[in-house]
């Protein structure tokens, strides 16, 4: 290889590196997308299932509130 062809080949080297830096930097921006959307889809996943569990389980407020009616109901009741 000639001094000229060296010195040809060194000048594309900044173009070499930008191209895989931008290579680089896409990759990493799709993977952040990927991943975004995938800890939202488990957030969600989450909330879902709180929510589904929470209508078949009664609150402590609610539990409260029906011995508080069963309560009143039975002091009501005359024998």
């Amino acid at each position: 290889m000639s001094r000229k062809q060296v010195v040809n080949q060194e000048k594309e080297i900044p173009r070499y590196s930008q191209i895989i830096n931008d290579y680089q930097h896409n990759t990493i921006q799709r993977i952040r997308k990927i991943t975004d959307n995938f800890v939202e889809s488990q957030k969600d996943i989450i909330v879902n299932s709180f929510r589904l569990w929470s209508d078949w389980m009664i609150s402590p407020r609610q539990v409260a509130e029906n011995y508080f009616l069963l309560f009143k109901f039975c002091i009501t009741q005359k024998y």
